[in-house]
């Protein structure tokens, strides 16, 4: 993806022209194929360029109206161009080789500031209205592009990476110690995250700024989703295949080729299966990329759980027949080598097991020449949602659908069997009522999350923010990262910039998320099963091994394996964290240490959770230890 920059003089003096160069220069990597910048008075704005599509080898920004009164500047891939052509009636000789920055400038010209709404893709634009004297800023639904800025008394920064901000003066570097070591993303309350003076626009938010204030806003939620009312469950799954089929299709438009990353699971296997669908038409074929252990994981992989799908991932690909597999094993980067260079891409902390394979991926598609990955990321809270088991029994209680009611405990238990406790339990839980029953378990969730954190990073560790749109809200794990999980999927668009990718989501394409907040929830779970809606849709497409397989995917199986294995680097490391007074102050380093002695000495144990909570630690502590000049 393209990356976006700019800078708005509050106090009305001139935007330096080193001061946008400045900005160019620390974001060079995300433009393999250009840079461009324009100022005017108090106003510059910039763009670092990456061909993404065919319509982009066209572009050209920033760019101007016919009156020159507005000034566009955008990192975009619009799904929806079609749909735009007719609504702002575009004669077929300007549709082809438009630009889809030049789509959402006419969108602007034509709807002002509402146009965001009627945008679908991965985007983030700035506009300058002369007419107005504001600025406007917005990033799209899913927020897979990333928006950050500064507002000081005289001047608004913004960029589509911090890397931006911080290579001007008068943009400070500061450690946000009330978020010290917590998630980086805005609190409840408006505070910054990791940085603060740092700012980030969330999901589906837009903002203007002018002299006179600045004002911000949400544009859409999930929760807007209409209610939809079919007559068969035929009927539903030939509306969501419809639906997905396009998502995925759409993704595929791309200047250079595109891949797929291929988990095995339900989520990259129906995108896989799709796209290879989609390209078989052209006679083309599909590469995917699969991330498997390096180890042995047999033992260290719990009941229920694959700790290596390299046989499911093969399975998919023998029965579309267009699928060239490629197996990513992780060995390019130790652990620590692998949250170094997370940390050095992304300006924040990171210590997710699973980075060893994931840069190693994009490594290997940046070689074989590809421009786009798609990415099963999000499935879960979509397409392959479980559904809200306990509000559906729940529904079942309260329309008095007795006998449905006792044949879903039943069949819950012939498909997973289950102690009868657990089945009394799954049997009187949604008496106390659906509301409560989420309201619960995400308490529980945050307690575990706070312990286990506090046990490596101190006391100084808050617990996940929650809220009472979240434990209401019809899939409350959605809506959860819908208002505080906007800084994870913008790692992906930092990620993909480090090696000249753009990552795809199609299950978070908003069209999906709508068709699936308003569907009934028996059409995720019944029968005792769950996930009904993929499966259903993918039986037939791909095997039914993998389609009605149980198990689940356990991402980075072997990670404990590789902490042992390069234990002296490890050890080096947290000796290191040590001399670090930040560090000391925020991070039990005794525990961290008692961890790592207790991972490298337990070869036989299970100790997957305890590696996670090393890795997230050090990644936190080495963050930390970027401040201690302060």
């Amino acid at each position: 993806m393209s990356a976006i920059f700019g800078i708005v003089n509050l106090d009305g003096s001139p935007v330096p022209s080193a001061h946008l160069e400045a900005m160019k220069h620390a974001m060079a990597s995300w433009g393999p194929d250009g840079a461009t910048t324009w100022s005017e008075g108090p106003v510059g704005l910039g763009q670092l360029l990456m061909y993404n599509t065919p319509e982009s080898l066209n572009e050209s920004l920033p760019l101007s109206n016919a009156g020159g009164d507005v000034v566009l500047t955008a990192a975009a891939r619009i799904d929806n161009r079609q749909d735009l052509f007719r609504q702002l009636d575009l004669p077929p000789s300007e549709r082809v080789g438009l630009p889809d920055s030049a789509l959402i400038l006419r969108a602007y010209e034509k709807w002002g500031t509402g146009c965001v709404s009627r945008l679908l893709g991965d985007w983030s634009v700035a506009l300058w209205d002369a007419r107005r004297r504001q600025l406007f800023l917005a990033r799209d639904h899913f927020g897979v592009t990333g928006l950050y800025f500064y507002q000081g008394d005289r001047t608004f920064v913004f960029a589509s990476c911090r890397s931006g901000l911080f290579s001007l003066d008068d943009v400070p570097r500061r450690l946000n110690r009330l978020r010290v070591p917590g998630d980086d993303l805005p609190s409840q309350d408006g505070s910054h995250g990791h940085y603060e003076a740092i700012g980030r626009l969330t999901v589906a938010q837009a903002m203007t700024v002018a002299t006179t204030g600045t004002k911000s806003w949400t544009y859409w939620t999930p929760e807007d989703a209409p209610e939809i009312r079919l007559g068969s469950d035929r009927e539903y799954l030939e509306a969501f295949m419809e639906i997905y089929t396009e998502a995925v299709r759409c993704r595929l438009r791309s200047h250079r080729p595109v891949a797929t990353m291929l988990s095995g699971g339900l989520d990259s296997g129906s995108i896989a299966t799709l796209a290879a669908q989609a390209l078989a038409e052209r006679g083309d074929r599909l590469s995917a990329f699969t991330a498997v252990p390096m180890y042995d994981v047999a033992q260290a992989t719990p009941r229920g759980r694959s700790g290596n799908e390299s046989k499911n991932a093969q399975a998919i690909c023998d029965f579309a027949g267009n699928i060239d597999l490629t197996f990513i094993r992780g060995v390019t980067r130790t652990p620590v080598e692998a949250i170094k260079e997370a940390q050095r891409v992304l300006l924040s902390p990171h210590g997710i097991a699973i980075i060893v394979w994931y840069l190693e991926l994009l490594e290997t598609a940046q070689a074989q020449g590809f421009g786009a990955i798609l990415d099963g990321w999000g499935g879960n809270l979509t397409v392959s949602w479980t559904g809200n088991r306990q509000r559906y029994l729940a529904s079942l209680l309260r329309d008095r659908r007795w006998r449905e009611y006792a044949r879903e405990i039943n069949a819950k238990r012939g498909v997973h069997p289950s102690p009868l406790w657990r089945t009394a339990a799954d049997a009187v839980t949604p008496l106390i009522g659906p509301s409560l029953t989420e309201l619960a378990r995400r308490a529980a969730r945050r307690d575990l999350v706070g312990r286990d954190s506090r046990r490596l990073l101190g006391k100084h560790t808050g617990s996940p923010p929650t809220h009472p749109e979240v434990t209401k809200a019809r899939n409350p794990e959605l809506q959860h990262f819908f208002r505080f999980g906007s800084g994870l999927n913008s790692t992906l668009d930092s990620f993909g910039a480090a090696f000249d990718l753009e990552i795809r989501i199609p299950a978070m394409d908003k069209r999906v998320i709508e068709f699936c907040q308003g569907i009934p929830l028996d059409q995720f779970c019944r029968d005792g099963r769950d996930r009904l809606l993929v499966k259903r849709a993918m039986s037939g497409l791909m095997p039914d091994g993998v389609v009605w397989d149980n198990k689940r995917g356990l991402q980075a199986a072997d990670s404990s394996h590789r902490v042992r294995a390069d234990a002296t680097e490890t050890a080096k490391t947290l000796t290191a964290l040590e001399e670090s007074h930040l560090v000391r102050q925020y991070v039990d380093l005794p525990r961290l240490r008692h961890t790592f002695e207790k991972i490298c000495s337990s070869p036989e144990a299970d100790t997957r959770h305890d590696t996670s909570m090393l890795l997230r630690g050090i990644g936190y502590a080495m963050f930390l230890q970027t401040f201690d000049d302060e």
